[in-house]
């Protein structure tokens, strides 16, 4: 088998090595109307000199190239690789077929770049610079490095602190990666954090592996206990944080996860999916009635989802997530989210309360889709809109029901006041902005409406439109001030539209989503 690979690697190799000839060729002919300067061959290494200004056709053949001047013209490099120097600068084209491209920082690049290879997978890039500061890249062209692997996508990256009404303060004291500088493919990440109000230690080991150039490609393990929620996309941990610590109010219901994960993770460009199983043991994490917070200290705490004590739980799931270049809410963008997950054993089987008759053993499946969209439809006037539709099937334990009403939800309604294993939710605002108001504020009006119920079939888009009149919606208006990274500070006024009278006020430290 080793030798039949051998020789496919080689038919490989010498194929495109053939077809990248005959393409320059063709690509050559395509311009021959044209005025050519002399074109020179080679069939060794070339080196073009600092001091040196070229602007003659070069095909280069076998050989590698090394640039440190000035090119104007056409370079293709065939079956070599090309070095471009710090003092480079390119104004015409290179091509490099069946070798790579190492480009230094400080070479400036006013042309194309154009590599086809096989050396580490088959990869084709082209590249367009305006200026050594500013690069273009194709659609396609994949990241020098993966986000992920800074985001923590992978392997999360928590605040040092975290306060609610589960865990207390949850203080993370280590968190660190290994990786030979960010040179190496591997990746050792280490967190660990300790829960005052639980008075225990949680944390993740992760090991990771990248592949190929452009690492979009990762091999992932980890062995993990921490706490788990689906209510993350209401508001921000450091917003309920900082609800927690000044006012008393938690909007995560959450439960203790310990076990094992291994999956995979793609990333190409401002497209991730990541996918991966897991098998862990879920308990439930006890109120601490006695959280302590700057004000309304006798504001009363959500109870918390009971969770089977030690119930062991194994699923696979699922991510893809996408979002488009500069993505503001003050500027024209998309995003969205789909999360996919699939539970196929739980080996307790006991859910409070289950029915007479029910399979314990079937699949059961959740699944949850996010959309996002920013529209700059006149100068300093934003339309927003953000539409999420969960749909679950199965006996799925009630802590992993959706939710509706409440921050981050429907506003001016009780957290979670309609739940189900549906729903759907749909937040619409209109922003002025700062560049509208000529102002350091900004002003929005935003409606808020959602929907949650049960249903017997999975994604039962009918009982939608069947439960049009039992929907909850609200109204409001808000004000705060931007700052470089996202919302200084902001303030809401909302009603609900039920009838009654109640207004509600909150100070938001993000934009309502």
């Amino acid at each position: 088998m080793k030798f039949q690979n051998n020789h496919i690697r080689h038919a490989m190799f010498f194929s495109i090595l053939f077809a990248g000839n005959l393409w320059a060729m063709s690509m050559e002919k395509e311009s021959s109307s044209q005025l050519v300067r002399n074109e020179m061959k080679f069939y060794s290494d070339y080196i073009i000199d600092s001091t040196e200004v070229v602007d003659d056709r070069i095909r280069i053949m076998g050989g590698d190239l090394f640039i440190y001047g000035q090119t104007d013209n056409k370079i293709t490099v065939i079956g070599g690789d090309v070095t471009i120097g710090a003092t480079a600068v390119i104004n015409g084209e290179i091509i490099a077929v069946g070798g790579t491209v190492l480009t230094h920082n400080g070479a400036i690049i006013n042309g194309k770049i154009i590599e086809a290879n096989l050396n580490e997978g088959l990869v084709y890039r082209e590249t367009f610079t305006d200026s050594a500061e500013t690069r273009k890249n194709a659609f396609f062209e994949l990241r020098d490095k993966s986000e992920w692997l800074r985001d923590g996508w992978i392997h999360p990256k928590e605040d040092f602190l975290i306060y609610n009404r589960n865990e207390g303060a949850r203080l993370t004291f280590f968190d660190s990666d290994f990786d030979h500088g960010d040179h190496s493919p591997f990746r050792l990440s280490v967190s660990a954090a300790y829960r005052t109000a639980l008075k225990d230690f949680t944390g993740r080991i992760t090991f990771e592996k990248s592949f190929f150039k452009n690492r979009f490609f990762i091999l992932y393990g980890s062995v993990f206990k921490e706490a788990k929620s689906d209510d993350e996309y209401r508001i921000t941990e450091e917003e309920n944080t900082l609800a927690s610590l000044f006012a008393r109010q938690d909007f995560y219901d959450r439960w203790d996860e310990e076990g094992w994960e291994l999956g995979f993770a793609l990333d190409f460009n401002r497209l991730k999916f990541k996918a991966y199983t897991s098998d862990v043991q879920q308990d439930s994490i006890p109120v601490n009635y006695s959280l302590w917070s700057i004000a309304e200290k006798n504001r009363a705490l959500r109870e918390n989802p009971f969770v089977q004590p030690s119930s062991k739980v194994g699923f696979y799931k699922a991510t893809l997530a996408f979002q488009s270049k500069n993505h503001h809410p003050f500027k024209t963008g998309y995003a969205f989210l789909v999360q996919g997950e699939q539970i196929v054993n739980d080996g307790d089987g006991e859910y409070p309360d289950e029915k007479i008759g029910v399979d314990t053993d079937e699949l059961r499946n959740r699944m949850l889709i996010m959309s996002r969209l920013n529209w700059e439809f006149s100068p300093g006037l934003v339309f927003r809109n953000q539409t999420i539709l969960g749909f679950s099937n199965g006996r799925l334990h009630s802590f992993r029901n959706f939710g509706i009403g409440g921050l981050g939800s429907v506003s001016a309604f009780p957290y979670k006041t309609k739940s189900g294993n549906h729903m759907i939710q749909t937040n619409v605002e209109l922003i002025m902005t700062p560049d509208f108001t000529d102002r350091d504020l900004f002003f929005k009006v935003f409606f808020d409406s959602g929907l949650a119920f049960d249903s017997e079939k999975m994604m039962d888009i009918q009982q939608i439109s069947d439960r049009k009149n039992d929907f909850i919606s609200a109204v409001g208006i808000g004000i705060g001030t931007e700052s470089d990274d996202g919302l200084g500070i902001g303030f809401n006024l909302a009603k609900p539209l039920d009838g009654s009278d109640y207004l509600e006020t909150t100070v938001r430290l993000h934009f309502n989503f």
